[in-house]
């Protein structure tokens, strides 16, 4: 059984890594700051 959890952890970091509300919020203020 632990086998599986280390390749389902791997597909998982990829997904949370774009759910995460920090990167988009300073991306989104590079944007801005860029336009300005």
């Amino acid at each position: 059984m632990l086998p599986p959890v280390e390749k389902a952890m791997p597909c998982r970091p990829k997904k949370n890594r774009r759910k995460v509300k920090n990167e988009p919020k300073k991306r989104s203020l590079d944007n801005s700051v860029g336009l300005v």
